[in-house]
């Protein structure tokens, strides 16, 4: 199901195209005692509410675009008192050796590093015991929808209830012949910019593919680039904790 093209008013929309342009807002804008390039969490140490976030390809050190990120999603996470871990990637990429991500097949190997990694940074960051969503960009998501595409979510990471994709809704080839029946391997959306130029798909063939194994999976469009954006995070996120 593919909800209305999210609008924003002016100044958001200049905001998400800066940041796709690598012209990131100043960390102190959102966070003004945090180092967001060293942070381990995001938002407010008693929120009420968990997840993890994956990112995309990525530099060994954080990236601008990774920092501008960030950004959007502490504002996010301080508006919705959620407590958001940030794992980091080590595996080198395949088509960019120098740069970091969380695979490329999204095999069995890389699927137990990648839901590892998760394990730890929501350990460390808000302890154990809590129900807890992901959140993936780009690269990062691919890893989230793999794990609904195969029905793993839940064996792999019992405590996450929901997952929200970011840049991340182009179907790279046809979805796995088992399982056939999507119908309770989780709960996803799936954020498309219309201006990216690396992963948004106007035929939306990701999205029909799991929706013909009845997956629970909602895809919301917005206007802007290969971006985390503001509202339409923080909107989809609200809706996600309301249903969990």
């Amino acid at each position: 199901m593919r909800f209305p093209l999210v609008r924003f008013a002016t100044f958001a929309l200049l905001t998400v195209e800066l940041v796709s342009l690598g012209c990131s807002r100043r960390t102190s804008s959102l966070s003004p005692h945090d180092d967001l390039r060293a942070a381990a969490c995001l938002g407010p140490e008693d929120a009420t509410h968990f997840a993890v976030y994956l990112h995309g390809v990525d530099e060994p050190s954080v990236s601008d675009q990774e920092l501008g990120n960030r950004q959007s999603l502490d504002a996010v996470a301080r508006s919705l008192s959620v407590r958001i871990a940030l794992p980091r990637a080590s595996m080198p990429c395949p088509n960019e050796p120098s740069s970091l991500c969380w695979g490329w097949a999204f095999d069995e190997h890389e699927i137990d590093a990648a839901t590892e990694a998760v394990k730890r940074a929501a350990s460390s960051c808000f302890g154990a015991g809590h129900s807890f969503g992901l959140i993936g960009f780009s690269n990062g998501g691919y890893l989230v929808t793999k794990l609904l595409r195969t029905c793993k979510l839940h064996e792999k990471l019992p405590d996450a209830t929901w997952m929200l994709t970011i840049g991340s809704a182009t179907n790279h080839g046809p979805l796995e012949p088992n399982p056939d029946d999507l119908s309770t391997c989780g709960r996803l959306v799936m954020l498309a910019g219309t201006h990216d130029t690396y992963n948004f798909d106007p035929d939306d063939q990701l999205l029909h593919a799991l929706e013909a194994k009845h997956a629970d999976v909602h895809s919301v469009r917005f206007d802007g680039g290969h971006v985390v954006p503001d509202e339409p995070t923080r909107t989809a996120l609200a809706e996600l904790l309301r249903l969990r």
